[in-house]
């Protein structure tokens, strides 16, 4: 086991020396999202550009965000390029039609008209680059992972302390070890579970609930490894990534991540506030100032935002 874990670091950095990273692009994104807080829109499409141009396929949020930009700058050409690309990575359509706050202007446009006629051909096209056989694999490995620890947590409240219990200690433990080996091999053959690029919520490549057995992992340094490879491909935002490793759920077994990127509210020291802005800088979070900053503005106008963009800052 120790062996095939060692091979899988190996083919991680190597292919990390060879894969787009992100995190440049992310900064950027950031950096758009600030403008876009001081309503600074012709600043903010600037910064989409760049980080657009840096990477293959961009996240859908940002392509939303950057069209969104582009409207309200009257920039309908950028507009309905970065649209094409949304529709094309499954986005609805009905999504830009509902924000009539932006769009509203163009809905007679001949393009506009244009891609809502192919909308749907956009989305089937979309549907179809879903790796299916991917997605019943890991749908398999959630399934077993979450049966046998279902189990366990009945077994360990009524019979606590047991030669039971400890059974079916040692057998969350076995499937811990099993789910790093088809983990392995499933990232080694098809890549990270794409959450982020999609637009095709509920049928993006893995959901929420088939990524459980990745995030169930006791082997800290295997999974953050693996967390890691997925941020810099773009496979896992920077918000995920520092929620994950800054969540109190995994304080027991990952006490020097705690407060490595600060998520939650807590109390820090000068030493742990310092650790937790570099870290967040590192990945393309704002620091802990400057993200109260922002969350304490999208309090006060919550409304105006709330509609036109997507989610942003307030993911921390």
């Amino acid at each position: 086991m120790k062996i095939n874990i060692l091979l899988f670091f190996v083919v991680v950095l190597f292919n990390l020396g060879n894969a787009q990273n992100y995190i440049p692009y992310y900064k950027l994104v950031k950096k758009a999202e600030v403008c876009i807080f001081k309503e600074e829109y012709e600043n903010a499409l600037k910064y989409y550009q760049q980080a657009v141009s840096k990477v293959k396929v961009p996240a859908t949020k940002d392509l939303y965000n950057a069209s969104i930009c582009a409207a309200l700058t009257f920039n309908s050409k950028v507009m309905f390029d970065y649209m094409l690309l949304c529709l094309k990575q499954g986005v609805s359509f009905k999504k830009f039609e509902n924000n009539n706050l932006a769009f509203k202007t163009y809905y007679q446009d001949s393009t506009w008209i244009c891609y809502k006629k192919n909308s749907d051909a956009y989305y089937q096209t979309a549907i179809k680059s879903i790796n299916k056989e991917y997605v019943s694999l890991l749908d398999s490995m959630a399934f077993e992972d979450q049966r046998v620890r279902n189990n366990v947590k009945w077994i360990y409240k009524l019979f606590p302390n047991t030669k039971k219990a400890k059974e079916c200690r040692k057998a969350c433990l076995l499937v811990d070890s099993l789910n790093r080996k088809l983990i392995i091999r499933l990232v080694d053959k098809y890549g990270y579970p794409d959450e982020l690029q999609r637009g095709l919520k509920g049928n993006i490549t893995a959901g929420t609930r088939n990524l459980m057995p990745f995030w169930h992992q006791r082997d800290s340094a295997f999974i953050y490894g693996v967390d890691y490879q997925a941020l810099l491909k773009g496979a896992i935002s920077p918000q995920r990534f520092a929620r994950r490793y800054s969540n109190s759920v995994f304080a027991g077994f990952l006490p020097v991540m705690y407060y490595y990127f600060a998520t939650e509210k807590k109390e820090l020291t000068e030493e742990e506030r310092k650790i937790a802005n570099a870290n967040r800088f590192k990945i393309g979070l704002l620091s802990i100032e400057e993200q109260q900053m922002f969350l304490d503005y999208l309090k006060k106008t919550k409304n105006k935002f709330q509609f036109y963009f997507d989610y942003m800052i307030r993911l921390r």
